[in-house]
């Protein structure tokens, strides 16, 4: 089946597919293999917390658990189609018969894929969403943009899925556009949501230094934002390579897009694991959905220090009480131990 310009050239050597396809096929399988631990390992400390007392754990873990099934799902389509593929067809069958079965869209474990990939992809970006409007304090106007992006996306989306079964109904000229569209929205909407998490926790963290105030326990701030950096960019940069591929009409791109749904959920894990095991590495005692209370650096020394003190130290109270607040929202969303 001929995919849109910029699709990546797959049907034009077949042996070249073939060999992209089986390193897609054992890239996802190691990667998934990672997400096992990874996943297992969260649930596990979410049991252990009773993380599922409160709201936001549990839309955590279930869309965490959405991300998990459909890696589990499409890993599995993968093994069927991989058997069928290369170990199933007919004595008489011509040489391109695989890559002809690969690239059917028409039959359901072909056609299962491009929806696994979107389904994986809306919900990464809704889990992302979410997130970010908790680390905001529940402002709707700040994930304003992010939603209008994932509606976009979803449109895009749903197009392309329709196409894949109606190819004969849109033109692959317009289909082109649609996918590259659809490429774009992805990397904006995730550079966005994890731009605006980061931002506000740089904020409170300026915030926090201006007003005076540590924390006497629990994850710094700056500890928490790269953590949130370092573990989303894997996902940016996936979606940079795929963009990159898609216009260079490279088939590796298939490699890409076999890997990216595992690797989708993998972030999420990687940033509540990372949060958890700062949060023990600094000794915090406390619940990691909270960071302990800030205090001042400055002493009382006599009645009267105490007395002007107590009006300046009521101002950093309720600063420091604003930080706090934004504090516990950050870690209730971004740690397992919510």
């Amino acid at each position: 089946m001929p995919l849109p310009p910029g699709g990546g050239s797959l049907v034009n050597n077949d042996n070249l597919f073939r060999s992209y396809y089986l390193v897609a096929y054992w890239v996802e399988a190691v990667i998934f293999g990672m997400y096992c631990f990874l996943y297992v390992t969260t649930m596990v400390l979410v049991s252990r917390r009773k993380a599922r007392e409160r709201g936001s754990a549990i839309i955590s873990v279930v869309g965490n658990t959405i991300l998990f099934g459909l890696a589990l799902f499409h890993n599995s389509l993968n093994v069927y189609r991989f058997l069928k593929a290369y170990a199933q067809q007919p004595e008489d069958a011509p040489f391109t018969a695989p890559v002809d079965y690969l690239l059917d869209y028409m039959i359901w474990d072909g056609y299962a894929y491009p929806v696994i990939l979107h389904l994986s992809t809306w919900t990464g970006d809704l889990l992302a969403i979410y997130r970010c409007w908790i680390v905001w304090n529940r402002r709707y106007l700040v994930v304003v943009p992010s939603i209008v992006i994932i509606l976009a996306s979803l449109g895009t989306g749903v197009t392309s899925i329709y196409w894949f079964r109606h190819t004969t109904k849109i033109s692959d000229h317009v289909m082109g556009y649609i996918f590259r569209t659809t490429l774009v929205l992805n990397l904006g909407g995730n550079t966005l949501t994890t731009g605006l998490i980061a931002f506000r926790i740089w904020n409170q963290h300026m915030k926090s230094r201006r007003a005076g105030i540590y924390m006497s326990s629990g994850v710094n701030l700056i500890t928490l934002l790269r953590i949130i950096v370092e573990s989303a960019s894997f996902y940016t940069l996936e979606q940079l390579l795929l963009i990159a591929l898609f216009y260079t009409g490279h088939p590796a791109i298939v490699i890409v897009q076999y890997a990216s749904i595992p690797s989708t959920g993998i972030v999420f894990m990687l940033i509540a694991i990372r949060t958890h095991e700062a949060v023990r590495g600094q000794g915090s005692k406390a619940s990691a959905s909270q960071f302990e209370i800030p205090v001042t650096r400055l002493p009382r020394r006599h009645s009267h220090d105490s007395i002007e003190f107590n009006g300046g130290d009521k101002e950093r109270q309720n600063r420091s009480r604003s930080t706090t607040d934004t504090n516990e929202h950050a870690l209730s969303v971004l740690s397992i131990n919510k």
